[in-house]
């Protein structure tokens, strides 16, 4: 059942320290705040842009580092029209639910207004949304089909777990298909894949195991995958790239396995932030990624089903369908990724915060854009045979082996 609320903005009443913020429709509003704080701080609580306004404390313009204080007197004009107040006070229709856990959101424009619907979840409701949600994108975008036989990229962290999960769960409401995880052994701790063993045990799954050396001499590494590793790891000028090795042995670990056991298709537990973080990338830096929910690489399609869901729901759920495996340790060594990496996924959830399913709207106009293009331009690894997509530089290998070459980290092919 949904329930209209309007909500309006605190924009009606003073406090101590008042805050006078006036808008282009020459309208004035009273907003109460306290002292100690800067007006970026405040501007930021109360979801007002800082390049939309003009601040003044006494008539005298200030900085949005101004630490409000006793006595001052503050202005903020807008500079910019828009109905901020309307927009902060739209129009809420609610899901009811007794004892929610979980709230999901979403914005969506009509006839020029805006409206956003909230969905509320208790516990015994969270299994039945995340899997509907799942469902639907799967049939919608036709990730699988009648016959497919399907390797998830098993880690034994939540999101792989998750995806092995539904696609377990669901299988008697999708065409039907074979399922293989593929778990690519441990390059710190190989007991830690004794868990993923007993999951898929337990789920009866078939489970195909990629040892480090079957990586060493995809890349004809020269030290054991491990050391090769932790060299580029203790590189100052190619340590932030450690991650990216790592996702780029274990995506070659994996389609060699596919290959050889007739797999042909590969799912990865990437969830909504993965890869809409991507996308700001590809925004951001004009570095081609290609197509979403999937791609074909080859012989072999890569497909991304977790895409509609957020890691947040992606821990519900496991918390409440599968508490048993929701053991997960601390990220490992390799696995951090740079701060740059991490400042994506800090946008990617704050736009979340102000515009809920944005996501959908970016995934659309994503594909708009690649329907527009040419087919795109691969090339194959001399070193690791790996496809790589052509990024308007010439070369014979990979980002990757470009730079276990310049390290002297694999054997020399030329």
């Amino acid at each position: 059942m949904f329930v209209a609320v309007i909500v309006l903005p605190v924009y009606n009443s003073m406090g101590p320290i008042g805050i006078f913020f006036k808008d282009r429709l020459n309208r004035t509003f009273g907003i109460k705040t306290k002292t100690g704080i800067t007006l970026s701080h405040f501007l930021n609580l109360q979801n007002i842009p800082i390049n939309a306004t003009i601040c003044r404390n006494k008539g005298k313009i200030v900085t949005e580092d101004h630490i409000i204080t006793e006595g001052d007197i503050l202005e903020i004009e807008m500079v910019r029209f828009y109905d901020l107040p309307t927009i902060l006070s739209k129009k809420r229709l609610v899901r009811v639910s007794k004892n929610p856990i979980y709230s999901k959101q979403f914005i969506s424009f009509k006839n020029g207004e805006i409206e956003r619907k909230i969905y509320n979840y208790n516990k015994e409701e969270i299994k039945e949304f995340v899997e509907s949600i799942f469902l639907n994108f799967v049939l919608e975008n036709q990730l699988i089909k009648k016959g497919d036989k399907i390797a998830v990229g098993f880690s034994g962290g939540k999101d792989s777990l998750a995806l092995l999960l539904l696609l377990d769960r669901l299988k008697a409401k999708l065409p039907k298909f074979k399922l293989t995880a593929i778990t690519v052994a441990g390059w710190e701790d190989l007991t830690s894949f004794e868990y993923t063993k007993k999951i898929c045990n337990k789920l009866d799954i078939e489970q195909i195991i990629v040892h480090p050396k079957e990586i060493e001499e995809i890349f004809n590494l020269k030290n054991p995958l491990f050391d090769t590793l932790n060299v580029i790891d203790k590189n100052k000028k190619e340590r932030i790239h450690t991650i990216y090795f790592l996702h780029q042995f274990m995506r070659r670990g994996i389609e060699e396995s596919a290959k050889k056991n007739l797999i042909n298709k590969i799912f990865l537990g990437l969830n909504l932030e993965d890869l809409f973080s991507s996308f700001l990338g590809f925004f951001t830096t004009g570095y081609e990624i290609l197509d979403l929910p999937q791609r074909k690489i080859g012989k072999l399609t890569f497909a991304f089903p977790l895409f509609p869901l957020t890691k947040k729901e992606i821990g519900l759920y496991i918390y409440i369908t599968a508490k048993e495996f929701s053991r997960q340790g601390p990220t490992t060594t390799f696995d951090k990724g740079p701060l740059s990496r991490g400042f994506y996924y800090f946008v990617s959830d704050k736009l979340q915060d102000i515009w809920p399913g944005i996501e959908h709207h970016v995934l659309e106009g994503f594909k708009k854009i690649n329907s527009r293009k040419e087919t795109p331009d691969f090339s194959t690894c001399y070193n690791c045979k790996t496809l790589f997509l052509f990024q308007g530089k010439d070369s014979q290998y990979c980002d990757v082996c470009s730079v276990l070459k310049s390290l002297n980290l694999r054997e020399n092919k030329d």
